[in-house]
């Protein structure tokens, strides 16, 4: 939230785009996705199903994509008045994934939907409930993975996902906004948020009985 690149930059006069919203009030250009409703529109699709105990696998970081995902689940938790019992903080691995996603089943009360904050958690996570049966069938769980699974992914269950914009789409953005920049464009006029989409997939259906 406080990178001192951005303050140096400014005073240096060079002209820059930050990939990632900056704190408000500085006059820089930047785009970035809203990582907040990505959580909050996934966290409330789930609840809207009936479920009440809905994990999250977080990258165990302060970076502000990071922060802000997490944010948006608690805030969708918080907004039903619903426990925040579920949260891990992990690092962002095939391996903490699936370990967290083991660790979470064995408990009395587990949950019945898990939401990843990565790609790679996520992969980790699916591995782990389709060892266990619970990424199918009657004592599934429901599962939403922020990006989607990797391409290299063994699961071939459809699963639920938020999706940002192809590399392809961000990359013309990015130059475009920075082709105004160097022709002095106000850096103010430059602030893009983009929203990211969210797939249901096969993989959110009601808590099981």
């Amino acid at each position: 939230d406080n990178d001192p690149r951005l303050t140096h930059l400014q005073e240096a006069g060079i002209p820059f785009l930050a990939l990632g919203q900056v704190p408000s009030g500085l006059p820089c250009a930047w785009f970035d996705f809203d990582n907040h409703a990505g959580t909050w529109q996934a966290t409330q699709h789930l609840i809207a199903l009936g479920h009440q105990r809905i994990a999250l696998l977080s990258e165990d970081n302060s970076r502000t994509y990071v922060t802000a995902r997490r944010q948006g689940w608690r805030d969708a938790l918080s907004e039903h008045g619903l426990p925040e019992t579920w949260l891990r903080r992990v690092s962002p691995t095939r391996r903490s994934g699936f370990q967290a996603v083991t660790e979470l089943m064995s408990l009395p009360l587990p949950p019945t939907a898990i939401i990843t904050d990565s790609d790679l958690i996520g992969d980790g996570a699916a591995m782990s409930l389709q060892l266990s049966g619970h990424l199918s069938g009657e004592d599934a769980v429901s599962l939403v993975v922020y990006d989607g699974l990797p391409q290299d992914s063994i699961i071939e269950q459809d699963v639920a996902a938020v999706l940002q914009s192809t590399r392809h789409r961000v990359g013309r953005q990015v130059a475009d906004m920075i082709r105004q920049l160097v022709t002095n464009v106000s850096p103010e006029m430059l602030q893009v948020l983009w929203q990211p989409e969210f797939h249901p997939g096969k993989t959110t259906l009601a808590p099981s009985a």
